[in-house]
């Protein structure tokens, strides 16, 4: 997927507010030909064991740094010129358009937790096999960061509608439909 036309930073970009560090961008891609970037930030949970405390436990953990992060790097871009941003990233001011970031929570495992819908206003939450069988089956003349961004936020697990049909069980005389 990362062809010539792509600069990926391969450090972390801490993220600084009045000389306080704010959160950080684990991850940056740049494509020098449309000018979009992506930034990453990723959520490399521990495996889940069968307990439900536990569970409870890593999902809020989740969900809450991951949009808290979200915010934090929403605000921070927003309050930014972009001349800013590049000094930040450490790039030429001519890559930064602040209407091409795209921003991604990347999840290694156990991401997709019921019960939590994600704030996909320009973020797109991703879990590791979905982004490594979306580049499998993209053919690499057609990857962009937007599209990619576009198909991930529309392929994920919380905008897919799953059809539930009624299901009719019988119980001596009683009959209950779900």
């Amino acid at each position: 997927m990362f062809s010539n036309k792509f600069l990926c930073i391969n450090h972390p970009v801490k993220i600084k507010k009045q000389n306080k560090e704010k959160t950080d961008i684990d991850a940056v891609i740049v494509d020098k030909t449309t000018g979009e970037i992506a930034f990453f930030q990723l959520k490399w949970q521990d495996h889940i064991n069968l307990s439900p405390k536990t569970l409870l436990s890593k999902s809020k953990n989740y969900k809450e740094k991951a949009t808290k992060w979200v915010h934090d790097i929403r605000g921070w871009i927003e309050d930014s010129t972009e001349k800013e941003i590049a000094d930040r990233l450490g790039l030429k001011p001519k890559y930064i358009n602040k209407n091409n970031i795209y921003l991604f929570v990347l999840g290694r495992r156990h991401g997709n937790y019921t019960g939590f819908i994600p704030d996909n206003a320009n973020c797109a939450w991703v879990q590791w096999y979905h982004l490594l069988n979306y580049i499998l089956r993209t053919s690499p003349s057609n990857i962009s960061i937007s599209k990619m961004h576009n198909d991930l936020i529309l392929e994920s697990p919380y905008n897919i509608e799953t059809p539930n049909k009624p299901i009719t069980y019988r119980y001596g005389k009683y009959r209950f439909t779900i």
